[in-house]
C-alpha cells in the first residue's frame, strides 16, 4: 500500500483533530431557524452557520460534532461534510472521489453503507453512483469490508450520504448512528404520535 494511503496518527491529527470541518444538521421542514438557534447556543465554537433548506450547515471541530449530537433536540442527526465537487460525468467523479484521503476517516473493518440521491445532474443514476464511488474507495483502502446500497446495515455500520444537485455532489458520513430521538439511555419505549426531538 502506498505510503500516502497509510492513516498515521500524525495524520488524523492534522487532518481529522487539527481542524475545523463542515457539518449539517438535517432538521425538519420549517425548523430550521430554530435549529440554527439551538446550534448557536452550543458550548463550543461554531462558525460560519447558514440555514438552507431541510437543515442547517456550521463549521467546527470535532469537539462541536460531539455537543451537537449529544445536546440539540431539533436536528434528525449530524452529517459531516467530506468533500464536494462538481462533476458532469463519471470521470470526473472518479478523480475527485479518488483524490480524498478516506482512510483518515473511515474504519476499513466496518461495513460501508451508501444513500445516494441526485436532482437535475446529469449523473443520476444511483446505483451507477454508487458502484464508482465505491470502487475509488477501496482502490486507497483494499481491505475495506463490502459495502451496500441503503441505510439499514449493522450497528457499527458507517453511512456515506451523497447528493448530487445541479452537477455538484457532496459527500457526507452520518456522526449520529441512529435519529437523534433514539439517543439515551431509555430502552424500554413505547409508540408515541411525536419524536422526542420535535417535543422537546
Amino acid at each position: 500500500m502506498p505510503q500516502l494511503n497509510i492513516p498515521t496518527p500524525k495524520r488524523i491529527k492534522r487532518h481529522v483533530i487539527g481542524k475545523a470541518h463542515t457539518f449539517f444538521a438535517t432538521t425538519p421542514p420549517g425548523l430550521e431557524s430554530i435549529c440554527a438557534q439551538e446550534i448557536a447556543a452550543l458550548p463550543v465554537d461554531i462558525n460560519d452557520t447558514e440555514i438552507v433548506p431541510g437543515g442547517v450547515v456550521f463549521r467546527c471541530r470535532l469537539a462541536g460534532c460531539y455537543a451537537a449530537n449529544l445536546h440539540l433536540r431539533i436536528p434528525n442527526r449530524v452529517l459531516m461534510r467530506l468533500t464536494d465537487f462538481k462533476a458532469t460525468n463519471f470521470r470526473q467523479l472518479e478523480r475527485n472521489v479518488l483524490k480524498f484521503p478516506w482512510e483518515l476517516y473511515l474504519s476499513p473493518s466496518s461495513e460501508l453503507c451508501f444513500s445516494v440521491k441526485t436532482r437535475h445532474s446529469r449523473l443520476f443514476h444511483t446505483t451507477a453512483i454508487t458502484q464508482r464511488i465505491e470502487t475509488c474507495i477501496r482502490q486507497r483502502m483494499p481491505h475495506m469490508t463490502s459495502g451496500k446500497t441503503g441505510l439499514s446495515g449493522k450497528n457499527d455500520s458507517q453511512h456515506l450520504y451523497v447528493r448530487a444537485i445541479d452537477d455538484h455532489l457532496f459527500l457526507s458520513l452520518d456522526s449520529s448512528g441512529d435519529l437523534l430521538f433514539k439517543r439515551g439511555l431509555k430502552h424500554d419505549v413505547g409508540k408515541a404520535p411525536l419524536r422526542e426531538t420535535l417535543a422537546a
